[in-house]
């Protein structure tokens, strides 16, 4: 069972404002909208970035796919793009997107899930599992420890799981531990 980045949308902030008419757009393909430009490298897929018009110091990348990449990415961007002029401010991970699907999947019970899941997260969880709806269990951190980073987890009965909206690549990896644990402890024989 081998959790995978599938995205990871960072904004860079930069200390000024691009100027776009100075951007070698050779290997981009442009599509510009009422409020923004999006690019999308040609050399670079399936990297996107979006400039919000009211903000051109605010880059939106999307697609990254591991946390190893961001730092070179970001240097591509910067040095390719022709914005070395430009100095980053901040770098923020405002979403992400991880999967895994277990090799052997195991039949799990949700219902039974949500017990083992409230003495483990210890009350900084909600659940929401209604089947006729979605076929999964939705397990949203509280709002004071969304703000923390941690993840919500999407957690399906053959026990595969989808972890979406962290922004700390740590407590990703904590919550990832606990759901491994939960499901080898709740799995059905």
């Amino acid at each position: 069972m081998t959790l995978k980045c599938k995205n990871i949308k960072l904004n860079l902030v930069l200390n000024k404002n691009i100027n776009l008419s100075c951007v070698d757009t050779s290997h981009i393909e442009i599509f510009e909208k009422h409020s923004s430009i999006i690019w999308r490298f040609i050399i670079l897929k399936p990297i996107v970035v979006t400039i919000y018009k009211h903000s051109k110091n605010s880059l939106h990348i999307t697609g990254v796919k591991s946390r190893e990449s961001v730092n070179q990415i970001i240097s591509f961007i910067m040095t390719f793009y022709q914005l070395p002029q430009l100095s980053i401010k901040n770098i923020f991970i405002n979403n992400s997107l991880f999967s895994c699907k277990m090799k052997n999947q195991k039949k799990i019970n949700l219902y039974k899930t949500i017990q083992l899941f409230s003495n483990k997260l210890l009350g900084k969880y909600n659940f929401s599992l209604i089947e006729e709806v979605f076929p999964a269990l939705f397990v949203k951190p509280k709002s004071n420890i969304k703000k923390q980073g941690w993840p919500t987890v999407i957690l399906f009965s053959n026990s595969s799981y989808v972890l979406i909206g962290g922004t700390c690549y740590k407590k990703i990896k904590k919550i990832n531990i606990v759901i491994r644990q939960l499901i080898s402890e709740i799995s059905i024989k």
